[in-house]
């Protein structure tokens, strides 16, 4: 897919809690306390606090990790490379989004009524 817009808002996004994480075979989702979420089915890369990395291939082997997110608030939102996104969280972890999907929807931020889809 194209990836996220170069002019995309996501300010909406810094100050929401993850309330939320929920493991499928080919999606993981991140509910937001703002009823805003992203829907992640491409790989993805957590930086922990502490430095340690973890290259998300398969959502169920790495779900002890990704919920390190839980309870945690966005710091920052920020679209990177072609078209990915990086969320940095309280805590010091930071996930990166990757848009690695030639075919398919690498993932979906859902903001209110709008879903930007990569």
């Amino acid at each position: 897919m194209n990836g996220l817009r170069e002019d995309i808002d996501l300010t909406p996004l810094i100050g929401a809690h993850v309330t939320q994480l929920c493991i499928g075979e080919y999606q993981c989702l991140l509910n937001l306390d703002t009823a805003d979420y992203v829907a992640i089915e491409s790989t993805c890369m957590l930086v922990s606090g502490n430095g340690s990395t973890t290259s998300v291939t398969s959502y169920a082997a790495s779900a002890t990790r990704l919920a390190e997110l839980l309870g945690t608030t966005i710091k920052s939102a920020t679209r990177i490379g072609n078209g990915g996104l990086s969320l940095s969280f309280t805590g010091g972890s930071t996930l990166e989004i990757f848009n690695d999907q030639l075919h398919y929807e690498s993932f979906q931020v859902h903001i209110g009524d709008v879903v930007h889809v990569a």
